[in-house]
């Protein structure tokens, strides 16, 4: 996330999301708007992993928001992805939040087990 940018909690048809507040009229057209917090107060939280079948790692530092300057909201939905095996900025940020080295592909593009 964006440490200065404001990320709205909205509710749509009995799902609750969080995104950049100034996104959320470009990907929702009826939607409730239930909080509004700087990026900032979002940091430190932990996520539950896209992949259930990695979910071990959760508690070793490995699914936590972090907050970076590079997160802009010119498209989607003001919040990357990261993963610090993999690009200069995700390895930048996990070094600096001391992330927990994820690695889920092998040397042959394939998912490991």
């Amino acid at each position: 996330m964006n440490a200065n940018e404001d990320y709205a909690e909205i509710e749509v048809e009995g799902k609750r999301y969080i995104l950049a507040k100034a996104l959320a009229s470009q990907l929702f057209t009826d939607y409730k708007e239930l909080s509004v917090k700087k990026g900032i107060e979002y940091e430190g939280c932990e996520y539950e992993p896209l992949f259930s079948f990695y979910s071990k790692k959760k508690g070793e530092n490995a699914f936590k928001v972090v907050c970076d300057d590079y997160v802009t909201l010119t498209d989607g939905t003001g919040i990357v992805h990261i993963a610090p095996a993999f690009g200069e900025d995700d390895a930048r940020v996990g070094r600096r939040y001391s992330l927990a080295f994820v690695q889920l592909v092998g040397p042959d593009g394939k998912f490991i087990e």
